[in-house]
């Protein structure tokens, strides 16, 4: 399909969001990856699609594919679409709670302190698993702030001793 539509085809969008429900598990993700090729960055129904997939799939061989087409259709700095995917840090099965945890530090956009707060919100949950989840979100954006700051320090003359 994306060999015979434009990037941001609205009925192929459609079509390939219908398939993602189908039982077919090789459809899902042939469904998955041409939502991924034909949805612009931000589209909303590609990426509500795909958020909803988050939720439905019980095939864990096919969350990979999950991750990247969500990747491929989101853009850092979403807040609706981080505070959708900041609820899965919630959810029951621990497969949909990993998505979240892998996902969220990609679309936080660096320095969103309200991001940051959110995540830092689930600390305080009844659930021991969405505690943990969120302990490893904030694990992962600290880790990118570090690394995003080391890159940003001007490179330091090295001095030999006299």
């Amino acid at each position: 399909l994306p060999s015979v539509v434009n990037k941001g085809d609205a009925a192929g969008i459609a079509i390939a969001t219908e398939h993602l429900a189908s039982t077919d598990s090789a459809m899902r993700v042939a469904s998955l990856r041409t939502l991924a090729s034909l949805a612009k960055k931000g589209d909303a129904k590609a990426i509500a699609a795909v958020v909803g997939r988050f939720e439905d799939e019980q095939d864990d061989s096919i969350q990979e594919e999950i991750v990247k087409a969500f990747m491929k259709v989101t853009e850092t700095g979403e807040s609706d679409i981080a505070c959708a995917v900041m609820q899965l840090l919630e959810h029951n099965r621990s497969v949909v709670r990993q998505l979240a945890v892998d996902a969220l530090p990609r679309i936080i956009e660096k320095g969103n302190l309200g991001a940051v707060t959110a995540v830092a919100r689930r600390l305080e949950h009844t659930d021991f698993r969405a505690r943990h989840a969120a302990v490893e979100v904030l694990a992962k954006i600290t880790e990118m702030c570090q690394s995003a700051a080391a890159a940003d320090l001007p490179s330091m003359p090295e001095h030999s001793p006299t």
